[in-house]
């Protein structure tokens, strides 16, 4: 068989690979539908999985309510048991407290030598207060036998700046006003 040569003999193979190139494409997207078709068999599978976990968890946490409202009602019996016993043993029970010479003596001799023990504790701490202030002015004092404060920081020599400024220009106003 020949193929004639025509003008349509060019449209009828771009016609032909087109339909070709159509089927294809039909062939990638069921392929690509198949795969979303078993993810989604797959996540429905899962829920339905999850769906028993919840169920048995539901029933779990029911159980378990049930058996703290159990413990509740029998801590508020317990309680109610208490609080007769408390009346009881305030309306019985009568309390003394005896109180010796030695023991108001044990208590003078223990606040004295907590008094003695904050005194020495807080001499300490002066001296020692003293000592890193008199460090700190041997260092001023050499600081400015060197030759005074040096401004180094930019942000320290901007502020001196504005404030020189600031103090011009109210010195100005006041001045013209």
């Amino acid at each position: 068989m020949s193929l004639r040569k025509s003008k349509n003999y060019i449209g009828d193979i771009s016609d032909v690979m087109e339909q070709i190139g159509k089927e294809n494409e039909m062939k990638e997207k069921t392929s690509e539908l198949d795969l979303k078709l078993q993810k989604i068999e797959s996540t429905t599978a899962k829920l339905a999985l999850i769906e028993q976990q919840i169920s048995a968890t539901y029933r779990e946490a029911n159980h378990c309510i049930e058996k703290l409202n159990n413990a509740i009602t029998e801590t508020r019996k317990t309680l109610a048991l208490c609080q007769e016993h408390v009346v009881y043993m305030k309306e019985k029970v009568v309390l003394r407290a005896k109180v010796d010479t030695t023991d108001i003596e044990k208590i003078n001799g223990l606040c004295r030598k907590m008094v003695q023990d904050e005194q020495t504790l807080l001499e300490k701490h002066a001296r020692a207060r003293k000592i890193e202030i008199q460090n700190h002015k041997g260092e001023v004092r050499s600081l400015v036998a060197e030759g005074g404060i040096w401004l180094s920081s930019y942000w320290m020599k901007a502020l001196i700046i504005f404030f020189v400024g600031y103090t011009g220009v109210w010195f100005l106003y006041f001045l013209l006003k």
